[in-house]
């Protein structure tokens, strides 16, 4: 069953910065967006430098016949430094905390040495309002800071263009009005703004991180279903005391073999063989000694198959070998050689451990209880010759059962 996730109306953000409320929440949308906001710091840096230097010409017209040109060009280039040695700084600040930091104390910074130059302006104009005002909106929209930090930033920047208004003798009171209200537009259509953007972004970020967080956990969901639709399939499939298949396997494998034995012309051979006087064995040793030779003896047959072969337990003693591709003379000689690893293996308790086999070959053309029933009574016959022996027939030949190796 999938996790609930939480839902965007749950989630709670800062009424005047449109941030999360949650820090842990902020922390992770900052660090999923540091790669996109250092390449939109770095580029704005880089205009900002380059726009600051083409000011240089304004500067030679407006100080020209001034003392105040040089120190204006000089300003100029410290604000381009400022720039650039901010794009540095973005690699030796990987905290995204860190780095909005920097970005307010630069940021002021670079607006006092702009004040610096707009204080030396004669006679301030409509020019300086417009300066002022693309300053404040750039600071809101494209710098990449917290709400509070890019507020401030925002105020200070109109309070140095409004004290050079209001220190000059030259403005005019209209002016002065005209400068204020602008700057005051500028500051509250900037930060709203720069509130919705937050507000999107963080949407977008949490409706993404949603959207992974349940592709993720719908990913892990279907991997336990994968393993545990194997398991079971293992365990319908499966005997859960020797581990080999169980008839049901058995049974379904067989009709697709018989069917490709007959379409190719191929022999397939059946070897069904049955443990000799295995009840007194539990009788005498008791379940557990029985379960032990099962197993030992699952384990002894299995190690001598080949990986085409099915090797089936179908019940109680009783054990079936389904061969593809092999004819009655080779799976008499497989039978013989299985009969004495069985006779040979040895048990922690005194116990000589014997089977009956019957072999039956066909080349597909019956059906899957009629070969089982053949094989059955194949290797019972097994056991009226005496046990420990193997009685074999070919239904392809309708020849009759006959006894092909001793019981000694």
């Amino acid at each position: 069953m999938i996790k609930n996730v939480p839902d965007q109306s749950m989630i709670e953000f800062t009424y005047i910065g449109g941030e999360f409320k949650k820090s842990d929440l902020e922390n992770e949308y900052l660090n999923s967006v540091k790669n996109e906001s250092n390449t939109l710091l770095k580029n704005n840096l880089i205009i900002s430098a380059g726009i600051t230097m083409l000011f240089c010409i304004t500067d030679v017209f407006s100080f020209l016949h001034t003392n105040y040109l040089a120190v204006a060009i000089v300003l100029r280039i410290l604000l381009s430094l400022i720039c650039l040695i901010g794009i540095f700084s973005i690699k030796l600040l990987p905290n995204p905390r860190h780095l909005q930091n920097y970005i307010f104390f630069t940021t002021i910074l670079y607006v006092s040495i702009s004040g610096i130059l707009f204080f030396m302006v004669p006679y301030p104009d409509y020019s300086i309002i417009m300066a002022g005002m693309i300053i404040v909106l750039a600071i809101c929209v494209f710098l990449p800071q917290r709400f509070n930090l890019a507020t401030i930033t925002a105020i200070y920047t109109s309070g140095v263009f409004l004290i050079r208004f209001y220190l000059s003798p030259h403005t005019s009171l209209q002016l002065i009005s005209m400068g204020t209200t602008y700057l005051f537009a500028s500051n509250i259509f900037g930060l709203i703004t720069y509130r919705e953007l937050n507000l999107h972004k963080r949407k977008s970020f949490f409706l993404f991180r949603n959207e992974q967080h349940s592709k993720k956990v719908l990913e892990k969901e279907v991997i336990k279903r994968n393993i545990l639709e194997k398991k079971l399939k293992h365990q319908v499939s499966r005997d859960h005391l020797t581990g080999l298949h169980n008839r049901r396997y058995l049974y379904q494998s067989m009709k697709p073999e018989l069917s490709r034995a007959k379409r190719n012309g191929q022999p397939v051979s059946i070897i069904f063989f049955d443990l000799d006087h295995f009840k007194s064995i539990n009788d005498i040793y008791g379940h557990k000694c029985g379960d032990e030779v099962l197993k030992r003896v699952a384990k002894t047959i299995l190690h001598s198959l080949r990986v085409e072969d099915i090797f089936a337990r179908i019940g109680g003693e009783e054990f079936v070998i389904l061969s593809p591709e092999m004819n009655l003379s080779n799976a008499n000689a497989l039978a013989d050689r299985l009969r004495l690893k069985i006779a040979n293996i040895k048990f922690s308790f005194k116990a000589n451990i014997t089977a009956s086999f019957g072999v039956v070959e066909t080349n597909g053309n019956i059906k899957v209880d009629e070969l089982m029933h053949q094989a059955d009574q194949t290797m019972y016959c097994a056991k009226k010759s005496g046990r420990n022996c193997i009685c074999s027939i070919s239904l392809n030949e309708n020849s009759k059962i006959k006894k092909i190796s001793s019981n000694s």
